[in-house]
């Protein structure tokens, strides 16, 4: 769904909506539940999305733009290459959340 959503939507979620957006698709929640919903949805901690898989295990780069809205960008594309080379030093490259590693 975080796919879905970000590939034909870049820079529409901030991190919130996303997450937000996803729940409610996830549960099915009506329209008349979503501010109910809402208020119970983030009186909890959230993952933030360097815990997705999209990052995580399938590689593709996210991108908050000035306004902390997302984009998505496959590994093999130069829009990925150039943020995570970050020549100009103005971006915070940060890297997703590795999974534990079992002992």
């Amino acid at each position: 769904m975080e796919y879905e959503l970000l590939s034909a939507n870049p820079y529409i979620y901030s991190q919130s909506e996303l997450l937000f957006e996803v729940h409610v698709r996830h549960k099915e929640i009506s329209k008349e539940n979503l501010a109910a919903e809402e208020e119970a949805f983030f009186a909890k901690s959230q993952a933030c999305l360097r815990s997705s898989t999209l990052p995580k295990k399938l590689g593709w780069g996210i991108h908050f733009n000035k306004e902390g809205k997302i984009a998505l960008y496959g590994i093999g594309t130069p829009e990925y290459k150039q943020f995570s080379e970050n020549e100009s030093g103005e971006l915070k490259v940060i890297p997703a959340m590795r999974s534990s590693r079992k002992k």
